[in-house]
């Protein structure tokens, strides 16, 4: 069975956050020129995005070891306000409930932001968990968002070990 999804988190001028699930446009997000882009998108820095305003997004493209046996991600996002770590979107769990069936990869995950988050460093966690609910994979990556536009962000999870180490990658 294909399980295909996708998460949605809104969030507002406080962090805190509603989320629903959403369908992703799975077009090609990388990109050396804007025909390859298509109608509507331009090329800006080897990425498609989109020229009409919308929300500032993050099209989190995660990709995984089929072997390790990840049925659900953990997605999470903290940012430094103010010198203090904090929370801008709690951790969701998606699928939210295990059910036995790994995850085909990749696996799309969308997060919607506050505009208030444009331009300002934030740093995501993505930890896939196996049936018994334990982590087996593992990645952080601090992302910028660009206001009113879609990134799409590759997010490539790697064994689990006590902490999780960022990449050192900053979009």
């Amino acid at each position: 069975m294909n399980l295909r999804f996708t998460l949605l988190l809104l969030l507002s001028m406080v962090g805190a956050c509603d989320w629903s699930l959403v369908e992703v446009d799975r077009r090609t997000y990388a990109c050396t020129s804007d025909a390859e882009c298509g109608s509507g998108w331009s090329c800006q820095a080897s990425v498609c995005v989109s020229l009409q305003t919308g929300p500032t997004a993050l099209a989190l493209e995660v990709y995984f070891s089929e072997a390790r046996g990840t049925e659900a991600l953990l997605v999470s996002g903290t940012a430094e306000v103010d010198g203090v770590l904090v929370n801008v979107f709690p951790t969701s769990q998606r699928p939210e409930v295990l059910t036995g069936a790994r995850l085909p990869v990749p696996q799309t995950v969308r997060v919607v932001l506050n505009d208030s988050r444009a331009g300002k460093p934030l740093q995501l966690t993505v930890i896939g968990i196996n049936a018994d609910g334990d982590p087996v994979e593992a990645a952080t990556q601090t992302v910028t968002p660009r206001l009113q536009q879609e990134m799409k962000v590759d997010v490539t999870l790697k064994p689990f070990t006590d902490t999780v180490e960022a990449d050192g990658g900053v979009l």
